[in-house]
């Protein structure tokens, strides 16, 4: 098993780590799953404890989110108070990025803390074809209040800003331009369907479509919530297409459909946590065998399964202590086989296997503010 973690790296109340003294970006793998020489790991057993494999670390600062590219790049950004960058480490050996230093274009506003790939980059170049590198990434600003779109070269690499992205604050029937726009994180559509954005601030889910030759955004609808929900991250169900949003303030999950080029809401679905404390929703993500959903919840540091029905719908199947301290983000290996939950103040990776719908066998893993997970391989 081999996997990235970014780790905030400086204290910063902004991103609500006062005591942030992680390493930046540091790679960790199973004992079994290291060979000399950059060979491909094999052997991890899911939910076995990951060690610092001393094979790859990038010193940078208060990286919050990590992406993985068709190309096999892998993408960051850095989340300072003010300013930040967005990062291109190029594929390297074993399985690992390049410790060639990355492509860095700085991202256009103030504290980015999400980063999507956009559509796949065509125009030829050396990442075209199947592996094609994206040609645009999207990064979210939570404290700058705006997405910007980030145009890549024709070989993947990050060029400049080519539009910033404000969402409305007002709208049919709704009007929120008493409160901030804080924009958590967006996902991008499959086909040309667009992507959407999800606005913590103004309780807004906005659908919008990315025309590359004109490097433009065009809003087409908005989902405005009931005040206080806080939508924070998105994901999407393969076979039914039905989406769903971390609700932040509110609790549990909203699960709302796109219907001829509308957002609509199905339904609100509670998550009470384990009533340790009001649950915080951070991370939202389904199996990768479409048969469940997961919420994390921070401040009662739980983790919630829902079984996911034919239409999408969602069902609490169990809720699990994710045995740490403010579960802020997770990610399941590509084989589905473990569940890695990063515990932004207890200073630890927890490694669950995943069995009969759900999170066991935890075993942790010290890392210092663990904020972003990312799971190059499985086991």
């Amino acid at each position: 098993m081999r996997v990235l973690l970014g780790s905030y790296s400086v204290p910063s109340p902004w991103t609500a780590t006062p005591l942030g003294h992680g390493a930046g970006i540091v790679g960790l793998a199973s004992a079994a799953g290291v060979r000399s020489g950059g060979g491909s790991p094999t052997g991890a057993r899911a939910g076995s404890t990951l060690t610092r494999t001393g094979v790859w670390a990038a010193s940078e600062i208060n990286p919050s989110f990590l992406a993985l590219a068709a190309d096999g790049a892998v993408w960051a950004v850095t989340e300072p108070e003010q300013g930040g960058e967005l990062l291109r480490f190029a594929p390297g050996r074993g399985g690992w990025p390049s410790t060639v230093a990355p492509a860095r274009v700085t991202t256009g506003a103030d504290a980015p803390c999400h980063l999507a790939l956009g559509s796949p980059n065509t125009t030829g170049g050396a990442g075209s074809g199947a592996a094609a590198p994206p040609a645009v990434v999207f990064v979210s600003h939570y404290h700058g209040g705006v997405v910007t779109a980030i145009v890549c070269d024709a070989d993947g690499l990050p060029e400049r800003v080519a539009e910033t992205i404000t969402l409305p604050e007002r709208g049919s029937g709704w009007d929120r331009s008493a409160s901030r726009s804080r924009p958590h994180s967006v996902l991008v559509l499959p086909g040309s369907e667009g992507f959407l954005v999800a606005d913590c601030g103004r309780d807004l889910i906005a659908l919008c479509t990315w025309d590359q030759a004109a490097e433009t955004a065009t809003l087409r609808d908005v989902l405005a919530l009931a005040p206080g929900t806080g939508p924070r991250h998105l994901a999407r169900h393969a076979a039914s297409g039905t989406l769903y949003a971390s609700n932040q303030e509110r609790g549990g999950v909203t699960v709302f459909t796109r219907e001829n080029g509308r957002l609509r809401v199905r339904e609100q679905v509670p998550g009470p946590g384990r009533g340790r404390a009001r649950p915080v929703p951070s991370e939202i993500a389904v199996h990768p065998d479409g048969s469940s959903v997961v919420l994390a919840n921070r401040i009662d540091d739980s983790l919630t399964v829902y079984a996911i029905a034919k239409d999408g719908g969602l069902t609490e199947r169990v809720t699990v202590d994710s045995c740490g301290g403010t579960p802020r983000h997770f990610a399941f290996t590509p084989d589905g086989a473990a569940l890695l939950v990063a515990h932004q103040d207890s200073d630890e990776l927890v490694v669950f296997r995943w069995e009969d719908g759900r999170p066991v066998d935890p075993s942790r893993t010290p890392v210092a503010t663990p904020t972003a997970v990312l799971a190059l391989s499985g086991n």
